[in-house]
């Protein structure tokens, strides 16, 4: 196996790390930028009651694993 570990594509992990680094950097852009619209995706990835729309069961925000894993994208970004 690779430095990636095993069954990992070549490249996986530097693809894994840029695509972090843009997600930061959007997010920092966003806040800067656009302030009221950062707000608003905070509020509806973070699921803050009153301030985002309800997600159906269906929808992929609605679901659990997906949403945790925003959430934990969210904050990490937001702590850089």
């Amino acid at each position: 196996g690779g430095a990636g570990g095993a069954g990992e594509l070549p490249g996986a992990q530097a693809c894994k790390s840029h695509a972090k680094e843009l997600r930061v950097l959007l997010m920092r852009s966003l806040a800067v930028n656009h302030p009221l619209t950062f707000m608003r995706a905070v509020c509806l990835t973070l699921h803050v009651p009153g301030h985002h729309p309800e997600a159906a069961a269906s929808d992929l925000l609605g679901e659990a694993g997906f949403s945790s894993s925003v959430v934990a994208c969210v904050l990490g970004a937001a702590s850089v």
